[in-house]
């Protein structure tokens, strides 16, 4: 857990290493008989937790969620009967020597050799291409769930498509996040939690997933998470904020972090540079839309190859 109080954003920032540091980071910050946060009583199809059972939650992370993971195995099957992806292309720079142009290598130099300069050149081959998912739990718009299970329809496009792209030899990481407004006094009141609960190259576990990236974890852990930052103390849920309905690119075919409702807090995640990004749009709706969504974002990594 690493918490930073940024004043040019005027806000504080959460990052958690996966879902359960998140949950007992909920569970100790709420500690007492005045917490910020109470752990609501949870009772959804195959999730039940009494009021204040933080190690309940905690624990339903590494237990079997079917009734979630249904859904999101529907999404799968739709997307891979109607998309057959190529092997992922890397393209990594080697190493070239030469005696006129590039870098100058002091040991080379220093034993006389005539290649002395070095420079990087791009060479492509088959190899693991890294994508990074990051999914929104709470903006105001399209906050819609799968249906009692509590699973976003977007969290269930994420999931289906890591599983889909890692079969394929992609590698995927999933990040979650949520951001608030008025969570904290004045001036920096503002409020972002973010957390990889997979990391690139990971097994995917629909069960884990499912939970972590669902309306439960998101009202609960994440919210009650809040309480823990050692800059200020909270004041208010601030839950959600305003993000628009679409594929969030800018022309450039960069991600749009404004209208996905980040904006610059997007710094924050620790992602790789050599990542293609994709922000998962607000789907809502129906399981078919979190279906059209993983087919347009699978077509994007592809046309990116």
């Amino acid at each position: 857990m690493r918490w930073f109080h940024d004043v040019n954003l005027g806000g504080h920032v959460g990052i958690f290493d996966g879902p359960l540091e998140l949950a007992e980071a909920a569970r100790d910050a709420n500690k007492g008989p005045n917490p910020f946060k109470r752990l609501e009583r949870i009772q959804w199809p195959g999730i039940h937790i009494n009021p204040g059972d933080w190690d309940g939650a905690a624990a339903l992370l590494r237990k079997p969620w079917p009734e979630a993971v249904s859904m999101v195995r529907y999404v799968a099957d739709q997307v891979r009967q109607s998309r057959e992806l190529p092997l992922p292309k890397s393209v990594k720079r080697r190493p070239r020597w030469s005696d006129d142009d590039g870098d100058i290598d002091v040991d080379r130099a220093m034993k006389g050799e005539s290649d002395m300069y070095r420079s990087a050149r791009r060479h492509r081959s088959t190899a693991p291409m890294h994508i990074a998912f990051v999914t929104n739990l709470d903006a105001t718009i399209g906050w819609w769930h799968t249906n009692s299970t509590g699973v976003f329809f977007r969290s269930a496009a994420s999931i289906a498509m890591s599983d889909i792209l890692e079969d394929a030899g992609y590698s995927v990481e999933i990040w979650i996040w949520s951001r608030g407004l008025n969570v904290f006094p004045e001036p920096d009141s503002e409020q972002f939690i973010a957390c990889k609960v997979k990391a690139a190259g990971d097994v995917v576990d629909y069960d884990a997933l499912c939970s972590s990236m669902s309306d439960w974890f998101c009202t609960q852990a994440i919210v009650g998470s809040i309480a823990s930052n050692p800059h200020a103390k909270v004041k208010d849920k601030g839950l959600g904020v305003e993000a628009s309905l679409g594929n969030f690119y800018l022309e450039n075919g960069e991600p749009d972090w404004y209208s996905y409702g980040i904006d610059y807090w997007v710094s924050y995640l620790d992602i790789e540079t050599d990542c293609q990004v994709i922000p998962i749009p607000m789907v809502c709706g129906s399981k078919d839309s979190a279906v059209e969504c993983a087919k347009n974002v699978i077509d994007r990594i592809i046309s990116k190859e």
